[in-house]
């Protein structure tokens, strides 16, 4: 999948490639920052609670020293996570996912 989103970025704007990149960078930051550890070698645990956390905000008060909304996590992850499902659901695997049979563009099931 990785690869795969690879390709999507690298035929985007170099803004849209920055924003990625950016976000990503701040997931390793806010990593960094509460674990002394880059996120990639965090326990599953720890990357569940950190992206618990980066999602909503409002859920770990004792993490977030400014007022719900406010923690620009949350927009990082959004960015993250609507770059990826949007790779995964156009990859052929994403399609098969969907219920899409054949090629990407094809057919879904139960449509005529």
């Amino acid at each position: 999948m990785n690869r795969f989103l690879d390709a999507v970025l690298a035929v985007e704007t170099h803004d849209a490639q920055r924003s990625f990149l950016d976000s990503l960078a701040f997931v390793d930051g806010e990593s960094f920052a509460r674990y002394r550890a880059a996120f990639v070698y965090l326990t599953p645990e720890q990357q569940t609670e950190l992206l618990t956390f980066m999602a909503y905000p409002h859920t770990l008060g004792t993490w977030d020293e400014n007022a719900p909304g406010a923690y620009r996590g949350h927009a990082h992850f959004g960015n993250l996570k609507d770059w990826i499902s949007g790779a995964y659901y156009s990859s052929p695997v994403g399609m098969q996912a969907r219920g899409c049979k054949g090629a990407p563009g094809g057919v879904f099931e139960g449509s005529k």
